[in-house]
């Protein structure tokens, strides 16, 4: 058959007919035109040629894939070559289709691209996976149709080619590019190309992130004036440059270091490593730097310098050995390193000791390694520093102490201790420590003794207790001494004595409280002891003494005594002294010096303690005072006070009687009041009475003398055998001086005649005295503040009466004021006031009664009755010259007037009983208006509280009446007002219908005649007169019909008759879509429009058409008054359960007098030129009653930048 060639690109090749001349191998594998060896003609071949040797031979020798499909896409030929790359065979495929050969997830990737390459008749590529079994492997293939003579696709032949190899390598690339991107936009070293030419000029071709960090200079400003990175360069390191261009050219790589200074002027140190090759196809070189910023290293590096420099300049003066060593395991060590200093401690230099390891170990004592080195080692080795101090041998063969500081640390490379030591010589201060221990040695017994005396002494300074000074101080002696038995003998008036402190060791017999006589005590001693003499023995069986001394000692089992005197005040106190009873005992000198000073420190504290136990007993008896004057003074009842202070007195001074006697002056005699007897056997002398010639010293006594009487029964003149027992042995009478008169006395008594009284006695018993004659004035007192509070609380009882009274009236007052301001009913008020004063005060009868407007007759307006004897005159009219003129001329005038019942309130009341009247004008701030007149029995009068209750009740009646009549006239002209605004209302709502009708048929003829102009193209003219008539009359027409509209909307609303429709809406939405229809009105009037709407809104739900109108009439009168240019904003805002949707315009200000009137039906703002905006004053006011018809409510804000309208609604409308 016949088959013609149909090219399919520009550079096509076309297969030839089997007819023809055979094609060479070498031909078919020619394809100049393609590199990637894929025809891009389509030709249809036959199965001849398909079998043709040549074709077969060309076939098998050539590499490229391919396949042949029919019409029906099954496969009539595949090569080698792609057999291979799907790893099929030909008899799974020849003949066969896609989808009978491979599964659906093998075939989706190619069949479309197959079929396509069918419908549309042009060849067709892709990348596709391999669907044969060799499923990792991407092959490229393109399809090529191949036509028959009637241009429909008889074959389609398939090159296919494996690119797994380069999508591999795609993939590597990728990866590599976004490291390399990664390091260079990350890494803190810079790294740029540079491209340098022989004549040394260059040009950057990249710079990483990092260049401007370092430089301070952009890519951009380097790439514009690569020169800036010399001027930043150092003059003293421009040689640099000439270093870079040598490696250059050279191709050799460099790392240099220099500095510059940065664009923001910091100075930094920079290192720079190059590489350089020549351009392929350029002259020049191509350059790769990697720069980085080393300031810290440098800076760092100097300081190291200086670091090693000063620690040299220390190794090499210090006076010490430093050392670093090696511990091993087997605990050898040898040193690595040593300093200058071992020379001058060790004798040895740091070359000998480190070439000899054993060296050093050999000159320390072999005691000192096991106890000092060893233990040493064991705690390196466990991680702890330590110091020692051991002896070396010096190379002069002398011995050293050394002190050596070491730390170590395990290494795990070696197995062993890396550590470091530091060592002095520690000799002269080992020598001097020896030294100052044993002077210590020498010196601790005197410290010891002169801390003991110390000890001792800060005992007895701190206790005041003898007891306790004593028993101290024989302890310590005993302690220190090491003696037997230490005692404390304290001398009485006789000079025998008692032993009052001992200690003594277990064994030795106890000899404390013992009483020892002294038989061979002489006077001779006693002075010597005075003298201070310290008396000692040292053996009692070989000393000298008297056979009577040493017999008492043996008593005692005494061998050897220490004796020193304690002299107090110069005075022999007592004896310490110091017993050793098993043996013999030497006394040295430091013996007796430390008892000789503990003597003197023991005499100080007895003294002290004595002068204590002498305060204490002051304090004592002055606490005892006070207790009883203590408890005088807390009572006011003499008895009371007379009994407390007798018994403590006698309590006190342990005396047989105490007793109080009161003087009797007019009567010359004495009466026992208080009596206190130590002995209940004692007769008792309360009530007992005295006569003043009866008793011995009583005139003296009235005198206000002190009284002392030393034998009673000698001196008393009297045959009353009760005197006679009570008034014997010693007495004192003290005088209590009550206000300078003798009241009485205070008398003490001892049964034993001529009692000698201490003086101590006298001034205690004269002090209370004292304090019992300011008792019985402050008893006195209190009897007269007792009368005296009596009738203090008559008189508070009175006035807490009459305060109770103004507070009842006040309440009173407080009642009826709140009553009558509840009320505005003028009878009410008046009923409340007559009833409440009546009912408080007990009133027969209370009435108000009111003036004419000419004031001669008063009528009774309200009363109230409480008496059965007053007869009801309500409603009475009462002539003012024919009834008590002069009284109500008072009222007139505005006073009080407080009477009796006259013959005319007899008549008027109809009863003769008489009356005390109070009348009290009701006066408001224009005239009188009436008065009020209070009855009751004449015997009672009305007091200045009830009167002044009266005239404030009367003025509140006055205010309430006024209250009350401005009231009803305020519902008088409201109910007209009402009245003439539903005429209003009904006459805007009639003219609005009633316009209404007209001005259709006007709209209808203005559609008419619009109609008709259009055909006579007179709109279409706008130069004519009647094209802008006609505008005129139509937009005027528009005006009148929506003022109507409004109008009747008002209405509407007004009348609330319409249901609301409640819907959910999207104000996102509805904002937008309602200010659309202003858009080209805010263009022509060079508006800026802007949105401030929250970005989460709630759904609102309420009535949409309502909402729609209030947007509506907002953006109208915003756009109405804003000037132009100026802007216009919409908010909206979601706050608690509310939406707040506002209208902001700038460039107005509405002033505050008028910004409450702007919602005001038919309110226009004043302004210069009235007719400048259209309206007649009704959309904000319809605005106002449609948000309050949804539930809302909208304000006004303005200022100078700007004026805003809110409008609040709540979310969920509840129709």
């Amino acid at each position: 058959m016949s088959i013609n060639p149909c090219p399919v690109g520009s550079k096509g090749r076309r297969y030839m007919n089997p007819n023809e001349k055979p094609i060479s191998p070498d031909e078919l594998s020619s394809t100049p035109d393609n590199q990637d060896g894929v025809t891009t003609s389509a030709s249809v071949v036959d199965q001849t040629f398909l079998n043709h040797p040549t074709f077969q031979l060309w076939v098998k020798h050539f590499h490229q894939a391919f396949v042949v499909y029919d019409a029906e896409l099954k496969y009539q030929f595949i090569s080698e070559a792609g057999i291979q790359l799907l790893a099929v065979s030909h008899n799974d495929l020849l003949g066969r289709s896609d989808a009978e050969s491979f599964t659906p997830d093998l075939t989706q990737h190619y069949l479309p691209l197959l079929r396509l390459a069918v419908e549309s008749k042009s060849p067709q590529r892709g990348e596709v996976p391999c669907w044969g079994t060799r499923d990792t492997h991407t092959i490229a293939v393109e399809y090529i149709p191949l036509l028959d003579a009637a241009g429909q696709v008889a074959q389609i032949l398939g090159v296919l080619r494996d690119i797994s190899e380069r999508k591999q390598l795609e993939a590597d690339l990728h990866i590599y590019r976004d490291t390399l991107n990664s390091i260079l936009n990350y890494a803190s070293a810079s790294i740029c190309c540079i491209s340098v030419f022989g004549d040394r000029t260059w040009r950057y071709e990249f710079l990483s992130a990092a260049h401007t960090t370092i430089f301070g200079y952009s890519p951009k400003e380097l790439f514009a004036s690569p020169a800036l990175w010399t001027q930043c360069l150092l003059p003293e390191d421009q040689f640099v440059i000439e270093q870079m261009y040598e490696s250059i050219f050279a191709e050799q790589p460099l790392r240099v270091e220099y500095r510059i200074r940065r664009k923001d002027g910091q100075l930094r140190w920079i290192a720079d490593s190059l590489t350089s090759h020549r351009h392929p196809n350029e002259a020049g070189w191509q350059v790769v730097t990697v720069t980085e910023d080393i300031t810290e290293r440098k800076y760092l590096e100097l300081e190291l310098q200086r670091s090693q420099a000063s620690l040299s300049d220390i190794l090499n003066n210090a006076l010490c050995a430093i050392g670093r060593f090696r511990l091993h395991s087997d605990l050898n060590w040898s040193y690595e390193f040593l300093s200058a200093g071992s020379v001058a401690i060790f004798g040895y230099t740091a070359d000998e000791l480190i070439a000899n390891p054993t060296l050093f170990a050999s000159r320390i004592p072999s005691e000192e390694k096991q106890s000092i080195i060893r233990p040493a080692i064991y705690q390196l080795m466990a991680g702890f520093p330590c110091t020692i101090e051991y002896r070396f041998q010096h190379k002069d063969g002398s011995y050293r102490w050394i002190n050596c500081s070491c730390i170590a640390r395990y290494d795990p490379s070696s197995d062993s201790w890396v550590g470091v030591s530091v060592s002095t010589d520690a000799t002269e201060r080992k020598q001097a420590a020896l030294a100052l221990e044993s002077m210590l040695q020498r010196e601790q017994q005197t410290i010891h003794r002169e801390r003991l005396i110390g000890a001792i002494a800060q005992n007895i300074r701190q206790s005041l207790n003898l007891n306790y000074i004593l028993s101290t101080t024989v302890e310590e002696v005993q302690q220190f001494l090491q003696a037997e038995r230490v005692i404390i003998f304290r001398f009485s008036p006789t000079w025998t004595g008692r032993v009052v402190a001992e200690a003594t060791e277990e064994e030795i017999p106890s000899i404390l409280d013992q009483e020892i006589d002294d038989p061979c005590f002489r006077e001779d001693m006693l002075t010597a002891y005075r003298s201070g003499r310290i008396h000692s023995i040292d053996d009692v069986q070989t000393a000298d003494i008297e056979p009577c001394y040493a017999e008492m000692l043996q008593h005692y089992q005494v061998r050897a005594l220490l004796v020193l005197p304690i002299l107090v005040r110069h005075n022999l106190w007592g004896l310490l002294i110091v017993h050793q009873c098993s043996s013999a005992r030497p006394w040295n000198e430091v013996n007796r010096q430390l008892l000789q000073q503990l003597s003197t420190q023991l005499a100080i504290g007895i003294h002290q303690a004595e002068l204590y136990q002498q305060t204490q007993q002051q304090a004592q008896k002055e606490r005892l005072l006070n207790r009883i004057i203590q408890s005088v003074r807390n009572s006011l009842d003499l008895d009371t006070i007379f009994a407390t202070a007798t018994t403590e007195v006698g309590r006190l001074l342990e005396i047989d009687r105490v007793e109080i006697f009161q003087s009797l002056p007019y009567q010359m005699r004495w009466l026992n009041v208080a009596s206190y007897r130590k002995d209940s056997d004692l007769p008792d002398a309360l009530g007992l009475s005295v006569e003043d010639e009866q008793n011995w010293g009583m005139a003296q006594l009235r005198q206000g003398e002190f009284v002392q009487i030393h034998d009673y029964a000698a001196t008393l003149n009297t045959t009353d055998s009760s005197q006679s027992q009570v008034f014997t042995g010693s007495w004192l009478h003290f005088p209590v001086l009550a206000r300078s008169t003798v009241w009485g006395s205070l008398s003490l008594c001892r049964q034993q005649p001529n009692w000698n009284w201490q003086e101590w006695e006298l001034d205690l018993a004269s002090a209370i005295a004292d304090q019992l004659a300011i008792a019985i004035q402050q008893s006195e007192l209190y009897q007269q503040v007792q009368t005296l509070n009596s009738n203090l609380e008559s008189q508070v009882e009175e006035r807490t009466a009459q305060l109770q009274q103004a507070l009842r009236f006040e309440d009173l007052l407080r009642r009826i004021i709140d009553k009558v301001r509840e009320s505005l009913d003028e009878a009410q008020i008046i009923q409340i006031a007559v009833q409440e004063l009546a009912n408080e005060l007990l009133l027969d009868c209370c009435d108000i009664g009111y003036y004419n407007h000419d004031q001669q007759a008063c009528v009774i307006f309200r009363e109230h009755i409480r008496s059965a004897h007053v007869q009801a005159a309500e409603g009475t009219v009462i002539p003012i010259k024919t009834h008590n003129a002069e009284i109500h001329a008072q009222l007139l005038q505005g006073h009080y007037v407080h009477f009796c019942a006259l013959p005319s309130a007899s008549i008027i009341r109809g009863t003769p009983q008489n009356f005390a009247i109070l009348s009290c004008p009701l006066i408001d701030d224009q005239s009188v208006l009436g008065n009020i007149l209070l009855f009751r029995p004449h015997e009672q009068a009305f007091d200045d509280l009830e009167i002044r209750l009266v005239q404030q009740v009367a003025n509140q009646c006055a205010i309430a009446l006024r209250q009350s009549r401005l009231y009803q006239e305020s519902l008088r002209q409201l109910t007209e007002s009402e009245r003439l605004n539903l005429l209003k209302d009904d006459f805007l709502s009639t003219i609005s219908h009633e316009l209404r009708t007209p001005l259709s048929n006007i709209r209808m003829a203005t559609q008419m005649l619009e109609v008709m102009l259009s055909r006579a193209n007179v709109l279409t003219n706008e130069s004519l007169p009647a094209n802008r008539y006609f505008q005129i009359l139509k937009e005027e027409c528009q005006r009148e019909t929506q003022l109507v509209n409004d109008l009747l909307e008002l209405t509407r609303i007004d009348a609330a008759t319409e249901p609301l429709m409640p819907t959910q809406i999207n104000l996102l939405a509805l904002i937008p879509h309602t200010v659309e229809p202003f858009l080209d009105r805010f263009e022509s009037q060079h508006l800026t429009l802007v949105y401030d709407l929250a970005t989460e809104l709630p759904p609102l739900v309420t009535d949409l058409s309502y909402l729609e109108r209030i947007l509506t009439e907002l953006l109208t009168n915003a756009c109405k008054y804003t000037p132009d240019g100026e802007t216009i904003t919409v908010i909206a805002r979601h706050q608690r359960q509310q939406i707040q949707i506002g209208v902001k315009n700038s460039g107005i200000e509405i002033p505050e007098a008028e910004r409450d009137r702007v919602f005001e039906r038919f309110y226009r703002i004043p302004s210069n030129d009235p007719w400048r905006f259209s309206g007649i004053g009704l959309g904000l006011a319809l605005v106002k009653r449609l948000a309050a018809r949804l539930g809302g409510s909208i304000y006004l804000d303005s200022s100078p930048a700007a004026t805003t309208f809110t409008l609040e609604l709540p979310i969920r409308l509840h129709p």
